[in-house]
Formats: C-alpha cells, sequence, structure tokens
C-alpha cells in the first residue's frame, strides 16, 4: 500500500511558501505554494501521482504531534481493504 505524504513548508527568508509531497520510498516532488489555488495539497498529490503513473481515489487524513497536524497521510481506496470499525 502507498501512503503519501504532504505537508506544508511556510516561507523562509530564502524561499517562497511550498508544499512537499513523499512517498515514503524515494518519491517526492516540491512546489510552490500558489495562493490562487484553493487546494495546493490536491495539486501536488495529483503532481506526484502522474509522475509515478499511479491511478485510483485516494482519501485523506491527518498525522497529529502534539494535537497539531503535522501531516497530511493520502492512501488509495480500495474496497478489498476497507474495514468498519
Amino acid at each position: 500500500m502507498i501512503a503519501i505524504t504532504t505537508k506544508y513548508l511556510p516561507a523562509t527568508n530564502h524561499e517562497e511558501a511550498r508544499v512537499e509531497v513523499d512517498d515514503g520510498c524515494g518519491h517526492s516532488i516540491i512546489i510552490h505554494w500558489d495562493s490562487s489555488y484553493d487546494d495546493n495539497e490536491k495539486l501536488a498529490v495529483k503532481r506526484l501521482c502522474e509522475k509515478m503513473d499511479l491511478h485510483g481515489t485516494l482519501q485523506p487524513g491527518a498525522l497529529y504531534i502534539a494535537g497539531i497536524v503535522y501531516k497530511t497521510v493520502w492512501t488509495f481506496v480500495d474496497k478489498k481493504y476497507q474495514i468498519k470499525v
């Protein structure tokens, strides 16, 4: 199973704000934050999936550290592996 994570990288003195996308297996991209676009994280995930030739439906979730969203985690939805709790 592939879990894609996105993380907002705030602007610094040297870089504009960005979004980092990573699949945990060595594939990653960083795109610049576009304030005119509504959902930069979705755009970044789509670009990584295009780069890796991945297709399907993704579901977002959140990774919290100390009660604050640290990263958004995207996984492919596959009814075969879904469980109801």
